[in-house]
């Protein structure tokens, strides 16, 4: 991540064995892990946006979307894409796609940034989708 916070210095390491990879906070099961640690309780990715409304929830997403905000301000710095694609399963969060261009705004280096942040066209089935794009025909 671009930088880290105290909570995020004080996580597992990643399953590729390294440390304070995107995976562990950036993921579905990050986000779970992360509200885990938060507050002690076991919640669905989709059950903590259903409670965006609720404090604790607010707080789990809060720290999620500045952690993405983050690590996609650090792309906007160096490639400057055209757009954003985002996917799997946290992807279907409206809610995401309201909060991120703002949090973004705090990390990219200008006034602000115009990149579209879009959901992934077939949404968490793309990875799977252009995997098989990839395969070699012979299969």
């Amino acid at each position: 991540l671009t930088r880290l916070d105290g909570f995020e210095q004080q996580t597992a390491p990643c399953w590729c064995g390294r440390y304070f990879c995107h995976e562990l906070f950036l993921s579905g099961t990050g986000l779970e892990r992360t509200h885990f640690r938060l507050h002690g309780e076991a919640s669905s990715g989709r059950e903590i946006f259903l409670r965006a409304h609720q404090p604790d929830a607010q707080e789990t997403i809060q720290r999620y979307v500045d952690q993405l905000a983050r690590g996609l301000s650090s792309v906007v710095n160096v490639l400057d894409p055209e757009v954003i694609i985002l996917g799997g399963g946290l992807s279907k969060q409206p809610l995401l796609y309201e909060l991120l261009p703002k949090a973004m705004d705090h990390y990219v280096f200008s006034d602000g940034h115009d990149v579209p942040i879009l959901p992934a066209y077939h949404g968490d089935d793309s990875g799977v989708r252009g995997a098989l794009w990839l395969t070699p025909s012979c299969y």
